[in-house]
This record gives C-alpha cells, structure tokens and sequence, in this order.
C-alpha cells in the first residue's frame, strides 16, 4: 500500500526513533557489565602487603679494604737501608713536569712499614690580600613645632660640624699609625710594616701627654682598662641594659588602664642613637711546627684606642622641679694582649733512642714574597641634631627624633693549611695592628621661652651616653720561641734555595718530629709577610635645642612633660686571632719585636659656655611664626655631597607619633 509523503515521513521517524532507543539500552547494558567485569578483576590482584620483595640470598658487610702484603725483605738489605735518606720527589708549583711516580715505585722506595702510603703532592699554598672598607653616613637633622604655640626656631645655637672636625683631628693626633695608608702593591707592603716600625718607636720615646697612657716594650701581656692593667676587663652588659629598660616613650595606648580620658602629656627622644663596628679576624691561613728562616724577623702588636668627647648641656632652671633620670657619659677603652704556647703539644722533649723518625717528605714551593693580608676599615658618621618647640594642646604628643643604628661588621676566618716545616728564604713581617676612635658632640640646649609654666610632673635626660672601645690580640705561638738557626736548619735552607729539595739529617732527627711518619713542608723563596690591620671610627654629633613653650590659645599647666636628649652609644669591637709558629722559629739573622698600647680620653668643655642662660638662648633664637616667616624659610634639605652638618635643615620629621 502506497503511503503518502506525510505518512511516510513520520513512519521513518518512528523507525529511526526506535533504533536510537536500542542502542542507548544496548550501551547500558554494556557498560554496568564491563563494570562487574572490572570488578571481578581487581578482586583477583593480591594486596599490597603480598608485594614485598624476597631476597633469596644474603648480602654480606661491605669491606673496603685492600688487603695487600709485600714479599718479605731479606735481613741484611733492611740493615743497609735503616741509615740512609731517601731523597723525595719534589713537588713544585709548576709540578706539571715531575712524572707522578708508580706504585711500584713507591713500594721499593719506602721502608716496610710506611710501604704503600706516602703523600708526595701538596696542594700549592697561594697569598692573599683582602681590603675591606665600609663607611656609613646618616643625616637626621629635624625640626618641628607642635603644641600651637605660633613659635619657630629661627637661630640654632650651635654649630657641630667645626667642633667635631676638631676633636675628630684631636683624637687621632694621638694615634702612630694615622698617616698610614694601605698598601698599593706587594712590593709596598714591607715598607708599610717598617712605617709601622718606625713610628711605635717615635711613640714609645715621645713626651707623656694629659689623659693619654702608653705603653711599650718588646712584650706586652695582661688586660689593660682606661690606662691602667686588671685582672678583670668590664663588661658591655653591664653598662648597656636592655631596651626594655631603658626610660623611653609609650606608643600606644594601654589597655585596661585609665578612665578612657587623655592625660596632656609630651614625650621628646632626640637621642639613643648607636654606632657600631665590629670586626673579627682569625688566620688560620699557615701554621707550623718548626719555622725556619734565612732572614731577620720583625713583629708588630700595637693597639690604639681614644674616646673623645663634648656633653656640656644648658638646662633651664624653670625645669628645677623636673627629676634628672640619665647617668654621667662614661668611657671604656679595654685591651687584651695575649700569647697561647702551644709547643707542648708538638713534644719539644729530647727523644728516646727508640724513638723514629720520618725518613720521607713532600715539598711546596713558592716563589718570590707570600702575602698573608687582611686590611679592615670602618666608620660610621651621624649628624642628629634636632631643633624642637613643644608646647601641649591637651593631647598626648610623642616625638621620636633619635634611636638611630648604624652597623659596620665583618668576620673573617682564613682556614689554610698546616705544615711540619716552614723554611722562610727571605724576611719574616709579623704585623697585628687594631686601632679605635670614638667622637661624640653632645651639647644640649633645654630652655623655656617666656611664659612657660607647668604644674604637671616632668623628667629629662641629656647625658647617660657610652662610649666603647673593645680590642684583642691573640697570638698563637710563645714569644721566647725565637732561636739561633742550627747547621742543619741552614743547610737546609741553603739547599731549598739552590733548587734542591734535600732536608739535612739533623732537621730530620729534630725532636719536633719525632713519630711522625713524613714531613710536609713549605717553602718560600721571599719574604713572608703577615700582615692583620683594623681600623674603626664612630663620630656622631647629636646637638639638640628645645624650647619648651605654652600654647597661645588654650595653655595647659597641667601636661605632664619628658624631654630625653643623651643616651648615645658609640661601640667599637675588634679581636684578631694569629696562629704562628706551634713550636720553635729558627732564625739566620735576628728577631725584633715591638708591641704598644695606648689609651687615651678627651674631655672638651668652654667655661664661657657654662655661664650662659638657657631661657635667655631660647627666646634669642624663638621668634612668632607669620606668613612672611614661612615664605622665607627653606622647606627641603640642601642637595649635593655629604658634609658635617651644622644642624640647621629640616628632617621633615619622619619618626613623629601624635
């Protein structure tokens, strides 16, 4: 039967609507059997405890060793060779033409019971020179006023950069060593010891100064404090307590305290401020048992310290009633010079006639000058001269003007190697050298401009400021190690110079040696030159001029009032750690030996500057503040180089809290 075209298009719509229909039940079906199926499979796979390997066999404890014996000598060959002295091979530098020696070789050539072992390569000692400079410079000159009393300051009463130029100049003048420069080359580093030489002799001969100590001699030991030897140095703990203690201003708010009602009160902290250079050097580079050397030796063991210092501060009798909570300005300079004999552990008793001794050695070589240089400098430069008008509005006004740090350090370890034997063909220059300086400019002005009054409670502080210079010397190695070269010692040294690497029998024989199955040995066809300089300067000029004013709307006699200038710490640290000679240095020519310390303290003071008025100062140099005023007045710090600073620009008082 014919179909018409409408019937048979919804007729092959249900057709096809159908076969869709089968096959979605088709992939159904298919798909939660293939899921039974995997299913059933995994069921099957052991657990994962069931998976741990099995070994079936054991391993044995792993034995590095090479288990070797060589055929056994006869008796009478032994005898022949107990006495004889088996040249080494030398090792050089520039080794790269000595043939590297076979172990055949080796075996034959060694007694049996060292056979198989012998180091005949050193590994090639080099010199080195480090110049560390490290400078740091702050300027924090601020300026404010707070409290609307309608007040400026428009002449700062003093001036710092000439006055610490001066001190600066001063307390250096007492040091031998301030015209000493680093070394430019190698060739200069001997004359720059000499220079050093030359000028502990000048101060050592030159006339007794007021407030500086010196002393000098060949030897110098013991703990040394202002000038005078204890047995006990001070310690920094004990004058510098922690910052908790210190009396300083509240940030914030306390909670659980008070009725919610704002007490006036005004906190000013121009000071606290903290330089500090700390530098330690230890040199470790080369030590030896025995030091041999064809030349003279020259050492050097000077320390300098100088503390200098300016706190003359006018205070305005109107703050009589005000309690005082800062201490004097204290100085410490503390010095130790020490020697450590470590020759007790390298034997140095005469050896018993079983005793052996090492028939073997291995040589490096370097010609010319070793250099062994550490050269440390460091300053810190601060300029906080703050230039304040406070007055209370009724409020709680805190103002940080100080509490800067400034922070120089370095540590340096020089870890080398250690030798039997040193053979020096030239000089040896031993030189340790530390020198500290601290300057401080503390002359405060407090003063109150006319009108001021207050009824509420006040403190103040302009001193309490510590200034310390910490130094010590250690050497490793006694000062009477110092002996005439014996023939063998010479011999050798001439051998080691003509190129030869023979070792004389009686430096082999040598106490010193003794149970040692080989020497290592070092030789150097210069000079050798030890050179350890530290150098350290603080100079920090913290003038402060406040004027303590009222409000001109709504004066407040209530507030109660702190105002903290001093409590400046200027800290200086140095230690060197020289390991030299663990027993005995034999010398050709001669041994000379300068050691020095100085310590010294300036006080300035002007006697015309004690019989001044604080208020009087203040209100000279206060004036209205109008709009003609604040159009002259500079409102950026000046640009260009720095310069100590006269106090007279604007920090724009970053660290103020209101």
């Amino acid at each position: 039967m014919a179909l018409d075209k409408i019937t048979e298009a919804i007729a092959h719509f249900i057709g096809v609507f159908e076969t869709i229909t089968d096959a979605t039940r088709m992939r159904e079906a298919y798909e939660s059997f293939d899921a039974s199926r995997r299913k059933d499979d995994d069921a099957q796979q052991p657990d994962e405890e069931q998976e741990k390997p099995r070994e079936e066999y054991a391993l044995r404890d792993f034995t590095p060793v090479l288990e070797y014996t060589p055929p056994p000598v006869p008796p009478e060959e032994l005898k022949a060779e107990s006495n004889v002295i088996h040249d080494p091979i030398p090792v050089e530098l520039n080794g790269a033409d000595t043939p590297e020696p076979t172990a055949k070789t080796l075996t034959s050539a060694l007694p049996r019971e060292t056979a198989g072992f012998a180091p005949f390569e050193l590994p090639p000692h080099g010199s080195y020179a480090a110049f560390i400079k490290q400078n740091a410079f702050l300027n924090d000159n601020d300026y404010l006023s707070l409290g609307g009393s309608g007040l400026a300051m428009v002449k700062p009463p003093f001036e710092t950069g000439p006055e610490l130029l001066a001190m600066l100049q001063e307390a250096e003048s007492v040091s031998p060593f301030s015209a000493i420069e680093s070394p430019a080359t190698q060739d200069s580093i001997a004359d720059t010891v000499m220079d050093a030489w030359h000028a502990i002799a000048e101060a050592a001969e030159a006339p007794p100064q007021d407030g500086v100590t010196v002393y000098a001699g060949p030897v110098l030991s013991g703990h040394f404090v202002n000038g005078l030897e204890v047995t006990d140095a001070p310690k920094l703990s004990d004058y510098r307590p922690d910052q908790e203690e210190i009396a300083s201003p509240s940030r914030g708010p306390q909670p659980g305290k008070g009725n919610g009602l704002i007490e006036p009160k005004v906190e000013f902290e121009g000071g606290g401020n903290e330089l500090v250079n700390e530098a330690i050097l230890g040199n470790d580079w080369m030590t030896g048992r025995v030091i041999a050397g064809m030349g003279d030796s020259y050492e050097i063991n000077a320390i300098v310290q100088t503390n200098a210092w300016w706190d003359q501060d006018l205070v305005s009798t109107q703050t009589g009633a005000w309690t005082e909570i800062s201490s004097p300005t204290q100085a410490f300079n503390i010095a130790n010079i020490e020697r450590i004999d470590a020759s007790s552990s390298v034997g140095g008793e005469p050896a018993p006639a079983s005793g052996q001794f090492p028939q073997h050695w291995a040589v490096s070589r370097v010609e010319g000058d070793l250099v062994l240089l550490n050269w440390i400098e460091q300053f810190n430069f601060m300029a906080d001269n703050d230039t304040a008008v406070l007055a209370s509005s009724g409020v709680k006004s805190t103002i940080l003007a100080g509490g800067n740090t400034q922070v120089n350090g370095v540590s340096v370890a020089d870890l080398g190697l250690y030798y039997d034997l040193i053979v020096v063909g030239g000089n040896i220059y031993d030189s340790n050298i530390i020198q500290q300086t601290n300057v401080l400019f503390d002359n405060d002005l407090i003063g109150t401009v006319e009108g001021f009054q207050t009824t509420g409670n006040g403190t103040f502080g302009t001193t309490g400021n510590l200034l310390w210079n910490q130094a010590q010397i250690t050497n490793v190695g006694a000062h009477d190690r110092f002996e005439a070269m014996p023939a063998g010692y010479r011999a050798t040294g001439e051998s080691f110079a003509s190129g030869s690497m023979h070792i004389d029998n009686d430096v082999l024989k040598d106490s010193a040696f003794q149970d040692l199955p080989y020497l290592r040995v070092l030789f150097v066809g210069g000079d050798l030159l030890d050179v350890q300089f530290i150098k350290q300067t603080n100079v920090l000029g913290d003038a402060d001029q406040i004027a303590l004013a009222m409000n001109a709307l709504a004066p407040r006699m209530d507030a109660n009032w702190s105002v903290m200038t001093g409590g400046n710490a200027l800290l200086n640290f140095a230690g060197i750690h020289d390991v030299d000679a663990a027993g005995k240095t034999y010398l050709a020519g001669n041994h000379y030996s300068q050691e020095l310390l100085v310590q010294a303290e300036f006080i300035s003071s002007d006697p015309s500057l004690a019989g001044q008025d604080a208020d009087a100062l203040i209100n000279e140099a206060v004036a209205f503040l109008d709009d003609e005023m604040l159009t002259d007045r500079p409102t950026e710090a000046p640009t260009g180089d720095i310069h100590i600073n006269d106090g007279t620009h604007p920090d724009v008082m970053q660290t103020m809290l209101a």
